[in-house]
């Protein structure tokens, strides 16, 4: 039998589980890297009306290895259209996202998610349960089955 210390070192990569992989992005979307890319360059502007975006470096897998606004490092633009008006109160479904550049269908769902999730977690009565999926005390059903339950619509994109 293999163990995962033989796996790495005969350079056999095993793809991360979608759980994890979505985990990852959504971690990636909270980091304080993220959070200046988004404040400094990307709320409105070349974003967009009623937008904000964040450039990314996505890998075939569907993993976020890079967020910022270095064009020789990025593929993919994920933008978060709001109403004109946004307040605590804004509803998801008032919402958008989409993921252009170039980038394989089969990478996008990873980071959808995560970007759904991200946009869910903004609301402060929600933040606690995505907080336990970032930490990994949740993991992927109940989290979607929470959803299914408080936001259907959601859960559609999630499913």
């Amino acid at each position: 039998m293999k163990t995962t210390e033989t796996i790495l070192r005969s350079g056999i990569i095993q793809a991360m589980q979608p759980e994890a992989l979505v985990r990852h992005n959504l971690q990636q979307l909270l980091s304080p890297e993220a959070r200046d890319v988004a404040l400094s360059e990307s709320v409105g502007g070349n974003a967009g009306s009623a937008c904000y975006a964040l450039n990314l470096a996505v890998d075939p897998e569907g993993k976020i290895t890079y967020i910022g606004n270095s064009p020789d490092r990025v593929n993919a633009t994920l933008r978060v259209y709001v109403p004109a008006f946004v307040s605590r109160g804004t509803k998801l479904s008032e919402m958008a996202i989409d993921l252009s550049g170039s980038i394989a269908e089969r990478s996008k769902g990873a980071v959808l998610r995560a970007a759904w999730l991200w946009n869910l977690r903004r609301d402060a009565r929600e933040r606690p349960i995505v907080d336990r999926f970032v930490q990994g005390s949740l993991s992927w059903e109940p989290l979607v089955e929470f959803l299914r339950a408080q936001y259907p619509q959601l859960a559609k994109e999630l499913e």
